[in-house]
């Protein structure tokens, strides 16, 4: 029992100190506009209409259901509601902190510098800050890892279906998990081959991800008129990415300075008033701006994505 004690200790140093940067960051860097992307307003909506829409007449897919749903659990609304989801990031954190630093400990990596990562992101400290899914993300991200290993280990039927419910839960918090699931859907399929064993596991593992996705997929055929399997937000992420004042300003500014996108969104919401709030509509479009601003510049393209790989 002894043998833990040092490692708890610099645990608790890591959790205090991360608790600590956040309470700091959410005082000094408090955000002119909390809920940016509209999460806590579709929160609002849920609770006050039981319609999942920034405004109860306009039902959306544009953000992914978990986290407005978690914090329409958490009360959206109110004076303390911006405590509370501050407060709900922070518990977010000290779970993620902890788990990284098991995980680190379980395959041989130092458990403390793993944990300190974590406890020090920047992008997680400053999001943290903000009604934003990073916080769930990064802790949903951890979970998954841990829950993989500790499948990996010693495959269960049981540990592929608790496997497939985080992933699948990760999915409804940032959609770009998907590709997670599939590549474990796709490695697992291949152990299969080899060791027949595993075939419970891996349709478990499949069965618990298909049970978080489906719902929000039927939800959307239902109330959207189609099953969107992720969002409406791709098309106008991946324009806000890849459109010419963006190519211009990495070349004549550089990527240290911060792009302004305010005129990109002008035009989106033009696009939005002229397709008449029609998601699916709009998506397409955006899609097909990005596309063509990648044709019409390959370099400005090509310039985007070494930036982008540069940053990671």
């Amino acid at each position: 029992m002894n043998d833990h004690r040092p490692a708890n200790t610099r645990l608790a140093i890591v959790v205090c100190m991360a608790v600590a940067v956040r309470i700091a960051a959410s005082i000094a860097f408090a955000p002119e506009r909390f809920d940016a992307d509209q999460y806590q307003a579709i929160a609002s909506t849920l609770v006050e209409h039981h319609v999942y829409a920034t405004f109860p007449q306009h039902p959306t897919a544009f953000r992914p259901p978990l986290y407005p749903m978690t914090l329409a659990l958490l009360g959206p609304t109110g004076d303390w509601a911006k405590v509370r989801i501050i407060t709900f990031h922070m518990v977010l954190t000290v779970l993620t902190v902890v788990l990284t630093f098991r995980l680190a400990q379980r395959m041989g990596a130092p458990p403390t510098v793993a944990a300190a990562i974590v406890a020090l992101d920047p992008i997680l400290i400053r999001q943290s800050t903000f009604a934003m899914t990073e916080s769930l993300a990064a802790f949903l991200a951890i979970a998954g890892v841990s829950s993989l290993v500790r499948l990996h280990e010693k495959p269960r039927w049981t540990k592929g279906l608790f496997s497939g419910i985080l992933i699948g839960l990760a999915f409804l918090c940032r959609p770009t998990f998907l590709i997670w699931g599939g590549l474990v859907v796709g490695a697992l399929s291949l152990q299969c081959v080899r060791q027949s064993s595993l075939r419970s596991t891996t349709l478990m593992f499949m069965l618990g991800f298909a049970a978080m996705m489906g719902p929000w997929v039927v939800r959307n055929a239902i109330v959207m008129g189609h099953p969107i399997i992720a969002t409406t937000h791709g098309g106008y992420t991946l324009w806000l990415g890849n459109n010419p004042d963006f190519y211009e300003h990495l070349r004549t500014r550089g990527p240290a300075v911060p792009w302004d996108s305010a005129e990109l969104d002008g035009r989106f919401w033009k696009l939005s008033k002229l397709h008449k709030g029609d998601e699916r509509r709009i998506d397409r479009e955006c899609y097909a701006r990005a596309r063509a601003a990648i044709h019409a510049d390959p370099t400005g393209f090509a310039n985007a994505v070494v930036i982008r790989v540069a940053r990671l």
